[in-house]
């Protein structure tokens, strides 16, 4: 039966194909074996990427270089604030070291004459020395103003008194203000009364007392130190000398003649 079907019928002569149409039936046998072929192997299109699990990086897709991943960063806690820096408040050169001040020795006081040194800073203290000139001796201590200087005493080692630091006589190597400012008790002031008919005066200063009747012009607060009295009614005849401490209270009795006075009390 088989061989019946591949018998040519009656009357039907097979015409055999040419060249070209054995090339051509080639042709499209290879390309059909060809697509069979590329849709075998090729992955589908469809299908998802692949996914990594939580916390874990994704795998590199295909045709993707793999990348490294960072190392992560520690972010600070909810509510800390981070420091600024000011730029204004950096140095902008080298630091410069300061010198260690108020150590005795860094002031040195040159004296171009004599100069007193008293118990305080002040004219209202008294006078316990003085230096000479040519002198020299170092600064170890000031007032609040820097205007008077604490000194040991002229030959007197461990005591200490106050010079005038504003005096032109005196030559001042170093800073003044370096020095540690000193402690000091409160002067006592002193008075002088004039108990006499006549006018007088006190010198140096021109302390101008009154006579008796004009009371309480006839007492003055001075300052320590030596003074001449002198009778302005007498044209400024010389009267005495006096001596004036801290605290002290002296009275006058004796005018430019020579008249004695009794001070009332």
């Amino acid at each position: 039966m088989i061989r019946w079907l591949f018998l040519p019928r009656a009357g039907f002569t097979a015409q055999r194909p040419g060249r070209g149409g054995r090339s051509v039936v080639r042709l499209l046998t290879v390309l059909t074996v060809f697509s069979l072929i590329l849709s075998a192997c090729a992955v589908p299109t469809g299908a998802p990427p692949a996914t990594a699990a939580p916390g874990q990086a994704a795998p590199p897709q295909p045709g993707e270089k793999p990348t490294r991943t960072p190392f992560p960063t520690r972010k600070p806690p909810a509510g800390t604030r981070t420091p600024t820096l000011d730029p204004s408040a950096q140095p902008t050169g080298p630091a410069q070291g300061t010198a260690e001040p108020g150590e005795a020795g860094q002031v040195t006081l040159s004296f171009g004459g004599a100069l007193n040194v008293r118990r305080g800073p002040g004219l209202g203290y008294d006078i316990v020395a003085a230096f000479e000139t040519g002198n020299t001796t170092p600064a170890v201590g000031r007032d609040g103003a820097g205007e008077w200087l604490q000194v040991e005493v002229p030959n007197s080692p461990g005591v200490f008194g106050w010079v005038y630091g504003k005096a032109n006589i005196l030559v001042i190597s170093g800073d003044v203000m370096s020095l540690p400012e000193a402690t000091y008790n409160e002067a006592v002031p002193a008075y002088v009364r004039n108990c006499t008919g006549h006018q007088l005066a006190l010198r140096p200063g021109e302390i101008i007392l009154e006579a008796l009747r004009q009371q309480p012009a006839n007492r003055q607060q001075v300052n320590p130190g030596f003074y001449e009295v002198v009778d302005l009614t007498l044209g400024e005849k010389p009267v005495t000398t006096l001596s004036v401490t801290e605290g002290a209270e002296l009275t006058l009795t004796t005018d430019g003649d020579g008249t004695n006075y009794a001070c009332p009390r």
